[in-house]
């Protein structure tokens, strides 16, 4: 006798263990950002650099499990809403990096010579 297995899909999109992956994923990476900036275990730039890659990894996971893009939509939709999550990734950190700068530059008092 066989056994059929079936997994229940949620929308159409994805089965219970895809988003319980995405879920343990994306919350693996927002705790390791969280732990660099707590704890410090790495220099200056390294700091920066393992928040980053952890900003991307988060962002393609978020993009393959809930988005599902790459999977069964077309090249071009695919495209699409890719440029569209680097555009809002780039204006907002550009746009935070803008204005930290800015109220960094204006707060700092002014040296004068003696």
């Amino acid at each position: 006798m066989e056994q059929h297995h079936h997994t229940r899909t949620i929308a159409g999109h994805g089965n219970f263990a895809t988003y319980i992956t995405n879920y343990v994923l994306a919350a693996l990476l927002t705790l390791t950002a969280f732990g660099v900036v707590i704890l410090k275990p790495f220099p200056g730039i390294a700091e920066t650099a393992v928040i980053a890659v952890a900003a991307i990894f988060q962002a393609v996971v978020h993009m393959w499990f809930f988005l599902h893009m790459f999977r069964k939509s077309t090249p071009f939709w695919n495209s699409i809403a890719f440029a569209f999550t680097v555009l809002v990734i780039i204006l907002l950190i550009g746009g935070s990096l803008l204005i930290l700068l800015s109220a960094n530059y204006n707060m700092m008092p002014q040296m004068t010579p003696d």
